[in-house]
């Protein structure tokens, strides 16, 4: 099980890195690129991506939901999920993972955006931080799920964690933050720093799911030896 896991998180990293690259190369020192006119309209009209006019009534309300893309936002769910983890499992591996994945592509989002050099007005945009954070979230207790529960619970959270995702990112273009290819590039980022660092922690632990690469000693028996 465990084997097969990391293969298939090894891919997705892998298909992240790929779509990271090419977006960044594609925006290199660039403002708009055609398919953020394709998705957002041929004018740029940030309120209007994908033709989503419903989603937002106003402003304040927008950056509500931007905000759940924060740090500080995902900081304390993260504490949350990895507290959970521990009180159900004490499972270090999956733990690590759901701490590490985000912070790492949280990091690296703001390096890359000195590298690529794209200028949203007169900030630095590609990828999206707020978005690369969202999906690694998201990412990252898909993963926790799928260590507790296997995969239908997987998919439960799957089922949650894409819609948050996409809406953060909604969100960000019709403020007018980012452009759409920013979202993209923070969701290869997030998605892919997360899968990657799952794929090395299983392949190291060498576990599947409802099995443990905990710190706790085993408990001895009579029959166990007592070393």
């Amino acid at each position: 099980m465990s084997s097969r896991a990391v293969r298939v998180l090894a891919v997705i990293a892998a298909v992240c890195a790929v779509v990271f690259v090419v977006f960044a190369a594609l925006v290199w020192h660039k403002a708009t690129i055609g398919l953020d006119r394709t998705l957002a309209g041929p004018q740029y009209a940030p309120s209007n991506i994908l033709g989503v006019t419903w989603f937002g009534s106003g402003w304040a309300q927008l950056e509500h939901v931007a905000a759940a893309g924060s740090p500080a936002f995902v900081t304390i769910v993260v504490a949350v999920v990895v507290v959970a983890v521990w009180a159900l499992r004490r499972d270090a591996l999956t733990a690590v993972v759901c701490m590490a994945g985000p912070t790492l592509a949280g990091v690296f989002s703001v390096v890359a955006k000195h590298g690529v050099g794209r200028l949203h007005g007169s900030s630095l945009s590609y990828p999206s931080g707020h978005e690369t954070l969202a999906a690694a979230l998201g990412a990252a207790v898909v993963f926790a799920a799928w260590r507790l529960g296997g995969w239908r619970a997987g998919v439960v959270a799957a089922v949650v964690a894409v819609p948050y995702a996409a809406l953060v990112g909604t969100a960000l273009v019709r403020l007018g933050w980012h452009y759409p290819t920013d979202v993209i590039g923070g969701v290869a980022v997030g998605v892919g720093f997360v899968c990657a660092g799952a794929a090395a922690a299983l392949a190291l632990g060498a576990s599947g799911p409802n099995q443990n690469f905990s710190f706790r000693q085993p408990r001895l028996t009579e029959d166990s030896p007592a070393g």
